[in-house]
């Protein structure tokens, strides 16, 4: 795991054998699902979680306590035991504590100690020339490079060499260097950075033209939730937007009646989660002008980290089984493309989520049981069927979907050679009728010329038949 090393979900992953068998939880835990809530879950959460996991107990405890109160059961285990790791830390946890300082420390420059300086000669008397310093431009011209060329720093290095005594340094206001960084829009943003580490970030607001579209894409948010709230994740995650910002997504994509619902569910989920934070600092109604620098760009994350939070759980219907119980699978449609229909239907028209456990007890049975014909009566005759998760049912429906062609193609073969089966004996019937002639002897059989039983009822037929023996041709009556 190189693209997480030295960081604590590294470790964790490192010691994956540790890390499962911590505790059991009756699930198979995965590599894939702890990089994904740790990386994309537990950020949102407004708590301060770092893409690369905390080994911080307050941090971890926060996470635990809202993944515990707000039913994400898939995620639970894995928190747990992170918590669980985090309070007792085995040897192998401490190690990598200790690589995780070691590396941190190797990234702190060591100042060298300054040479000697010796006390230079009395320099000639030249008269002190001001420093010259051009200011930074805000904003180049389109035409004009973003960086000097070497021509010019040549002519100033040059020109602005300081004189050997009496050098005035420059504050670090005047060093200044303008930055470029270019976002998802291709509009420049231009921050400052100083010789302090102090960065200046300029503001340019997003395109509200791709919020119109998502709108005309997706069902309205009383509908289908799901889809909305992807949006609005995916806004904090790739635009850090501000109060403005989320103010303008909720005009354009929700109602009047929604937005009122979600800040509702938004106010008492802060009132639940900040201790030591009125609602009103969290959730401003007016414009509370925060800052675009470190310190305002965390209070517009958890404004935003708030709203989305409460749209996942603002929403509570009235459950449907009905529409989840009437889908039936048909014969030429694909078994993945019927459980994902079931799945839709799950969220549409119950309060289940077909991604926790609790949600796939449910469908998986149905998933058996409306299936099309042949693929029901194979799943149902699997052993341990109910033990099985949804990836192996789909594996074993798929191969009966695929084989059902050639089964066709079997049957029609064979339908075939049964009408040309029957078309034979039909024939040959008629070829054994033909070769037997009418003698013209009346109540006798045609074959034996015995009396009491005709041609079909001779019991020498078959050896008659087989010795070929042949009968002359009598003659006429007279």
């Amino acid at each position: 795991m190189g693209f997480y090393s030295g960081t604590p979900l590294g470790c964790m992953l490192d010691n994956w054998m540790a890390f499962r068998s911590q505790a059991d939880y009756g699930t198979v835990l995965c590599k894939d699902d702890l990089i994904k809530f740790c990386k994309i879950e537990w950020p949102t959460f407004g708590v301060e979680w770092p893409n690369g996991g905390t080994l911080k107990l307050e941090i971890v405890q926060a996470v635990h306590g809202i993944v515990t109160r707000d039913g994400h059961w898939d995620q639970n285990p894995y928190i747990d035991i992170w918590q669980d790791l985090v309070a007792n830390s085995p040897p192998w946890l401490q190690k990598c504590r200790q690589k995780t300082f070691r590396m941190l420390m190797a990234h702190v420059p060591i100042e060298k100690p300054s040479a000697p300086v010796k006390k230079p000669c009395q320099p000639p008397v030249i008269p002190q020339t001001p420093d010259y310093v051009i200011p930074p431009p805000l904003y180049p011209s389109p035409s004009a490079s973003v960086y000097p060329s070497l021509r010019d720093l040549d002519r100033r290095e040059g020109t602005d060499r300081p004189p050997p005594i009496k050098a005035k340094e420059a504050s670090p206001e005047q060093t200044s260097i303008p930055v470029p960084t270019e976002d998802g829009d291709g509009v420049y943003q231009f921050t400052r950075s100083r010789t302090g580490g102090e960065r200046t970030v300029i503001y340019v607001p997003f395109a509200t033209s791709d919020l119109y579209n998502w709108k005309q894409q997706n069902p309205p948010f009383s509908e289908d939730p799901a889809s909305l709230m992807a949006i609005f994740e995916m806004l904090i995650t790739a635009h850090n937007p501000t109060w403005g910002d989320v103010q303008v997504a909720l005009n354009v994509l929700l109602t009047a009646d929604e937005r009122r619902m979600v800040l509702a569910k938004a106010r008492e989920w802060v009132t639940q989660t900040y201790a030591h934070a009125t609602v009103t600092e969290v959730l401003p109604e007016k414009d509370p002008h925060w800052s675009h620098n470190e310190v305002g760009v965390k209070e517009h994350q958890r404004y935003a980290t708030a709203i989305v939070q409460d749209m996942k759980r603002c929403i509570r219907k009235t459950p449907n089984w009905a529409k989840l119980y009437n889908i039936r699978q048909e014969k030429k449609e694909n078994p993945a493309a019927f459980y994902e229909c079931l799945c839709d239907t799950c969220r549409k028209y119950t309060v289940l989520d077909p991604g926790d456990q609790n949600g796939k007890r449910v469908l998986i049975p149905l998933f058996i049981g409306q299936s099309y014909d042949d693929i029901r009566k194979k799943l149902q005759k699997v052993e341990g069927v109910s033990g099985k998760n949804i990836e192996e049912l789909l594996e074993i429906a798929l191969k009966v979907y695929d084989r059902r062609d050639e089964e066709e193609r079997k049957k029609g073969a064979r339908a075939l050679a049964m009408a040309l089966r029957k078309g034979n004996e039909k024939i040959e019937q008629q070829n054994i009728a033909s070769e037997y002639v009418y003698t013209g002897d009346r109540g006798k059989c045609a074959i034996c010329r015995q009396e009491g039983h005709w041609k079909n009822e001779c019991p020498n037929r078959n050896t008659i038949r087989q010795g070929r023996v042949w009968f002359p041709l009598l003659t006429l009556y007279r």
